[in-house]
């Protein structure tokens, strides 16, 4: 695979809600996905079958995992084991996120992953 210089901006917005909108590359061995969750947007519980790491960039996260409730802010990093359930909380405030997955988290290209789910939860 040849080295690709890939502006964020230009990735299509996917809304997954009314208050939740995502852009995602994959490469050979790890996706990304860019997240906006707008202030008292909640995701469900989930889990993938690959590791997480989350980047926040921008304001508070309230993220339950393995039924914990973590607070986190901009600047903050968490790895999420494969397989481990988190979601739940709620965007304290506007939230970007930058979300790693390695290996690619397949569901999400081929558009069955369970955050589709998400408005279902959003408030």
């Amino acid at each position: 695979m040849p080295v690709e210089k890939i502006p964020l901006y230009k990735l299509p917005e996917e809304k997954l809600s009314n208050k939740v909108s995502r852009w995602t590359a994959a490469g050979k061995n790890m996706s990304v996905a860019k997240y906006f969750l707008k202030k008292g947007s909640s995701a469900p519980i989930h889990h993938h079958s690959v590791e997480q790491a989350t980047l926040i960039i921008q304001g508070r996260l309230s993220l339950i995992i393995e039924e914990r409730e973590m607070v986190l802010e901009a600047g903050n990093l968490i790895f999420i084991p494969a397989n481990t359930p988190h979601g739940g909380g709620e965007a304290l405030e506007d939230v970007v996120t930058l979300d790693f997955f390695s290996p690619p988290q397949e569901d999400i290209q081929n558009g069955t992953d369970p955050l589709k789910k998400w408005s279902v939860v959003d408030r």
